[in-house]
């Protein structure tokens, strides 16, 4: 293919990569496009980091029931 002016060039690339990642799926990403792929890697990374900051929050909790109680432990 031969381009007209670097312009040309410009809109024929964009528009290939637009293709190559919104639209052709790939097998190696569970057929899926790489924009689709990305979406449901960012899904998983966030829900991931939800529930690590849910864990480390009943963490902070066990941590000072646990601190109340051998307070208790000392007053008695």
């Amino acid at each position: 293919m031969e381009f007209q002016s670097f312009d040309h060039l410009e809109v024929e690339l964009y528009d290939y990569v637009n293709w190559l990642n919104n639209y052709r799926i790939h097998g190696t990403l569970g057929y899926m496009t790489p924009a689709q792929y990305r979406q449901e890697a960012l899904k998983k990374l966030s829900d991931l980091l939800l529930t690590i900051q849910i864990l480390g929050g009943l963490d902070i909790a066990v941590g000072n029931a646990l601190a109340e109680i051998q307070a208790q432990e000392e007053k008695e």
